[in-house]
C-alpha cells in the first residue's frame, strides 16, 4: 500500500504555523460509548495551525459524539 491521500489542505496566510510544527488538537485513541454500546473505536487525528478540516460521514456514523467527546 502506498502512503494515504492528504486529507487536509493548509490556508497560506490565514495562520501562521508554530516554530516547532505541534499540532493545536491531536485526538489519540478516542473511544467513546452511550451506554454498553461502543460508538468511537480508536478515533485518530491532528490538527495543524492554517488547516481547516471538515468531519464527513452519513447518519449515525459518529460525527456529533466525535465533537462531543473532543469538548
Amino acid at each position: 500500500m502506498g502512503k494515504p491521500a492528504e486529507v487536509s489542505r493548509r490556508v497560506p496566510g490565514v495562520f501562521e504555523e508554530s516554530a516547532s510544527g505541534d499540532p493545536l488538537l491531536a485526538v489519540v485513541d478516542l473511544h467513546a460509548y452511550y451506554g454498553k454500546s461502543h460508538i468511537l473505536q480508536g478515533v485518530n487525528f491532528e490538527v495543524h495551525a492554517g488547516e481547516i478540516v471538515s468531519l464527513l460521514g452519513r447518519n449515525g456514523v459518529g460525527r456529533s459524539t466525535t465533537i462531543k467527546a473532543i469538548m
